[in-house]
């Protein structure tokens, strides 16, 4: 099956290694921007560089999703990025702090 993202901005947390990476990749492959977040930017801006690389559209922010304040400030960061998002992937190996996940961002 041939899932196309045209048009559509997608947050994947956990972006910058193993299944997180992989959905990026794919993502990017499928037409949509990806926005990697991650706890280290290197790492993020590497896997920005492999997607737009093979064509796509990407752009890293740094975020630790354990941490509420880092969640929050997230949108600051790169306002001009996270208008109209469409979705999100949570990539991480564990559960975040209550009120402090990315998908609660759309419900301010």
């Amino acid at each position: 099956m041939d899932l196309r993202f045209d048009g559509k901005t997608i947050i994947v947390t956990g972006g910058t290694s193993g299944i997180g990476a992989a959905t990026c990749m794919e993502l990017g492959a499928s037409g949509a921007t990806v926005i990697v977040a991650g706890r280290g930017m290197a790492k993020a801006e590497n896997m920005v560089a492999q997607i737009v690389g093979g064509g796509g559209k990407a752009h890293a922010v740094q975020v630790d999703v354990a941490d509420a304040v880092s969640v929050h400030v997230l949108p600051s960061k790169r306002p001009v990025v996270f208008t109209g998002w469409s979705t999100m992937r949570e990539s991480v190996g564990h559960q975040p702090p209550r009120g402090s996940t990315i998908s609660e961002l759309g419900n301010r």
